[in-house]
């Protein structure tokens, strides 16, 4: 048996893949954590906590089974291990956001190899993603939406972990996961196309040329995701969930989802990263409102110069922030697709904003590129 010496685990606490997992989890806690005790079950909570009281975590299977049937397994699997505790699910919305923190950042640093500091960063403002307000339904959202957007996130990863290993089993387990991450829920429809354009800004050469590339690794993907939209189809004409009908296939109105799109944009690229100040000077001068406005300076002061640093590096010239605000609008509206084409608004702080979770990496991207131009004159360098 080998030997670690209590030396080994002290450098291992110094590394600094692990001090920054602590820093995600911290930040974590600061975000989402402090009001932690005087939280409890909102909404669908109820109806959920409910069954799995009185009814068992089972029947949630056939509960599920008209609605969403791939969804009941997942609501099956967590709440087997989780009594129906306001507390004990508010500790694991916790858990849950450390995990999609985590997952980012590893998802980008496959994605990103060369800008670690630029992939870090972006998970960090994915897990403080201001858009999404609907953290505090714990019981609902973690089964609903937060663990099938784990997943994505890691099959994104692993179709660039498959590239750099040329490993079967990375490719199968990026299409397991997106499976995983599709079928349980339509709010991930859309984004399967932001993989098709991390492919493209992944190879090299002529844009003919990177296309037919990117096609052929999307390829089973893209598969997957006609498969899931022939579902869907199906899906949307069956049972009680046909009261949600396909608002583009009843009236296509061109000018309504144009306006719909630039909405989306603004929202999310812009007005969401700062909406905090008009929520909070509405409170003034209440002790929580003084306190998260001294959060924000502190955050802003911290995270400054460290986003100046990575638009600096010289590995990016001045395209990649082009290219990233490009990956980002189009990330955006294709995370706004589905509610969209149900006719359904998005509408900041009220339960419509849980559409946001489709739109963080676009949203994240987006914002990043902006940051990118705006502190970065053009250099010379390759697009990592």
């Amino acid at each position: 048996m080998v030997q670690t010496s209590p030396y080994n685990y002290r450098m291992s606490f110094r590394s600094p893949a692990l001090r920054q997992t602590l820093l995600i989890a911290v930040i974590t806690l600061i975000a989402y954590g402090l009001l932690l005790p005087l939280t409890g079950f909102y909404w669908d909570d109820w109806p959920f906590a409910w069954i799995a009281k009185f009814l068992g975590p089972a029947e949630f299977i056939p509960a599920f089974m008209p609605f969403r049937p791939f969804l009941g397994p997942i609501f099956y699997f967590t709440t087997s291990l989780i009594p129906p505790v306001p507390l004990y699910w508010q500790i694991f919305a916790l858990v849950i956001r450390v995990f999609i923190g985590a997952a980012a950042w590893w998802m980008f640093q496959q994605i990103l190899p060369r800008s670690k500091t630029l992939a870090y960063l972006a998970a960090l403002l994915m897990l403080v993603f201001p858009g999404y307000s609907q953290h505090w339904v714990a019981y609902t959202h973690i089964n609903q939406e937060l663990i099938p957007f784990i997943f994505y996130l890691l099959s994104f990863g692993y179709t660039f972990k498959a590239l750099r290993t040329q490993k079967g089993t990375d490719t199968v387990i990026a299409l397991l996961l997106q499976i995983c991450g599709a079928f349980p829920t339509e709010y991930f429809f859309g984004i399967e196309g932001i993989r098709f354009l991390f492919l493209l800004s992944f190879f090299q050469g002529s844009l003919p040329e990177r296309f037919v590339k990117a096609i052929k690794i999307w390829l089973p993907y893209l598969l997957i995701w006609i498969l899931n939209a022939a579902w869907l189809y199906y899906y949307y004409n069956f049972g009680p969930y046909n009261s949600y009908e396909v608002a583009a296939a009843q009236s296509p109105n061109l000018l309504f989802f144009l306006t719909q799109a630039l909405d989306a944009l603004w929202k999310a690229g812009f007005y969401i990263w700062i909406q905090i100040l008009p929520l909070t000077f509405t409170s003034l001068p209440a002790p929580a409102s003084l306190l998260t406005l001294g959060l924000v300076a502190v955050s802003f002061a911290l995270l400054t110069p460290t986003l100046l640093r990575s638009a600096q590096d010289e590995s990016r010239d001045f395209t990649f922030g082009i290219s990233m605000i490009f990956i980002g609008a189009i990330g955006i509206l294709l995370g706004r697709l589905p509610s969209l084409a149900a006719g359904l608004p998005l509408t900041l702080q009220t339960s419509y904003d849980r559409f946001m979770v489709s739109i963080m990496p676009g949203g994240t991207l987006f914002v990043l590129g902006l940051v990118e131009l705006l502190a970065r004159t053009p250099a010379r360098g390759s697009l990592p």
